[in-house]
């Protein structure tokens, strides 16, 4: 079984190759995360959907500064970090 962080790190990273926006809001971010849990590993989805699971979730974004950083100390915003292209 996937654990929670890979399964994170993973979101982010397809979820930033996906749009071209620069910010996105937890809230858009968690619940893409539960959707995507949902098809995969029910229990995770159970679990990002609780109060707890939902801590677990943004600490785990806090964890990966090279794939998104808070916009603000609210945490509410999220920027992708982008590689960076040499020439």
């Amino acid at each position: 079984m996937i654990s929670l962080e890979q399964f994170i790190e993973r979101l982010i990273i397809g979820l930033r190759d996906a749009s071209p926006r620069e910010t996105v809001e937890l809230g858009v971010l968690h619940g893409f995360a539960v959707d995507a849990a949902q098809s995969d590993t029910p229990k995770l989805a159970a679990f990002l959907s609780s109060l707890d699971g939902l801590e677990a979730f943004c600490a785990e974004l806090h964890r990966l500064p090279a794939l998104i950083q808070p916009v603000g100390i609210s945490g509410s915003e999220w920027r992708f970090v982008r590689p960076v292209m040499s020439k």
